[in-house]
């Protein structure tokens, strides 16, 4: 189950990405620089890195519809999103359940509003985030990003929240 939702957000990711920033399919240079990573998180999600393919097969693009619509969703309401890392310090810090926070899987929620260990999706990404993570007060929704630079260019945005049942 895992692995299908795994390819079922990175082949989303990708279409999304090749339709949105079709501009840089031709191009050959894959590093982006700290502006165009912005822009592009704005769209997959902070911190995703895609290689463009020319070809998109369109029975996968057909499956991620399909297996989008396995995915029993219920909608938490319209929450404040921020974004936090890790302090530019030499250790790491683990979160409030004890794990590491990863780019693109924790989050950081009131555990009152939306416990600990829930699955939730962001409206507008297909990424599935995991709350592991507390300390924030009320329908707030803090995701874990990368670097300060990420957190800055999120910003504060508001967003529909969906659990994953």
């Amino acid at each position: 189950m895992n692995n299908i939702i795994k390819k079922l957000l990175i082949t989303t990711l990708a279409f999304t990405f090749v339709l949105s920033f079709s501009s840089f399919a031709g191009t050959s240079n894959n590093k982006l620089s700290k502006k165009e990573q912005a822009q592009q998180d704005m769209v997959t999600g902070p911190g995703v890195k895609l290689e463009i393919k020319e070809e998109t097969n369109k029975e996968e693009v057909r499956q991620v519809e399909i297996n989008k619509k396995d995915l029993k969703l219920k909608s938490l309401g319209i929450f404040k999103t921020t974004a936090y890392c890790q302090a530019e310090t030499k250790t790491e810090t683990l979160t409030a359940s004890g794990v590491l926070p990863t780019l693109n899987h924790t989050v950081a929620t009131d555990w009152k509003v939306i416990p600990k260990g829930s699955k939730i999706m962001i409206s507008g990404s297909d990424i599935i985030y995991y709350v592991e993570d507390c300390g924030v007060k009320g329908k707030v929704v803090d995701l874990f990003l990368d670097s300060k630079y990420s957190c800055k260019q999120y910003g504060v945005q508001k967003r529909e929240i969906f659990l994953i049942e």
